[in-house]
């Protein structure tokens, strides 16, 4: 019990796979996974006290409402936050306190998985089971970090092509997602004023964000990674 129980890695019957992109006809890169209900019962397990808190939110995009969760998970007085999204309150919450779990170093290990690649059929991973573990713990697979390739928990459309500079521009479900995070982050001002302030400082005058700003924008509003435009979030949360 204690903090080394929370480190300790799952079981293999307690890892389940996902499809993360189809990258062939027939074939899938697929990651693993625990569900929340796993992580909960390691937190149980722990002894350690231990309390969670969500923030949520949603956003509309071609019609359909998508949902945010900010998880702030708290053991022993330690704090540690998780952004996560999902199409239904329940699953962006699941998929928040995962993320706040992993920084306490639970489930650390599949983040640090190798790249699994599956035969699919039907929108199902048809490669048995036996395989896809026996590809989990280092077997007959590819090289690099599953970790560099998916971030399931954030909003991040991929560009066209490698060039994230000002001539790649946001999708309107990016800018959508900015937006409803303006508004729940910074209550307190004019949404139309923010997204102008926004624009200004990123030297945007046609009113198109681009990739690089919405990245920069969403990793300092989910505290993913501070970039400069954080000053500018500083400003307003103090009045300006």
């Amino acid at each position: 019990m204690g903090w080394d129980t929370l480190k300790q890695p799952f079981d293999d019957s307690e890892i389940k796979f996902k499809i993360q992109a189809m990258i062939g006809d027939g074939i899938a890169r697929v990651v693993p996974y625990v569900d929340s209900r796993t992580v909960i019962d390691r937190l149980n397990s722990s002894g350690l006290h231990w309390e969670d808190h969500y923030t949520i939110g949603s956003w509309i995009d071609n019609g359909s409402t998508s949902w945010w969760a900010q998880c702030k998970l708290v053991i022993d007085g330690i704090e540690r936050e998780g952004f996560g999204i999902g199409n239904d309150p329940k699953a962006a919450e699941s998929d928040a306190l995962k993320r706040a779990a992993v920084k306490f170093g639970i489930g650390i290990e599949l983040w640090r998985s190798p790249i699994i690649k599956a035969a699919v059929q039907n929108n199902r991973i048809s490669t048995p089971r036996e395989e896809l573990l026996a590809m989990y713990h280092g077997n007959d697979v590819s090289v690099g970090p599953v970790a560099d390739l998916v971030d399931e928990g954030e909003f991040t459309p991929q560009p066209t092509t490698t060039d994230h500079g000002t001539s790649k521009y946001a999708t309107k479900n990016q800018v959508n997602f900015v937006k409803s995070l303006l508004r729940q982050k910074f209550p307190q001002k004019k949404p139309d004023i923010a997204w102008e302030e926004l624009l200004a400082y990123y030297g945007i005058s046609d009113g198109k964000l681009t990739f690089k700003a919405a990245r920069e924008i969403l990793d300092t509003l989910t505290g993913k990674r501070r970039w400069d435009v954080g000053n500018l979030f500083d400003a307003w949360q103090h009045g300006a």
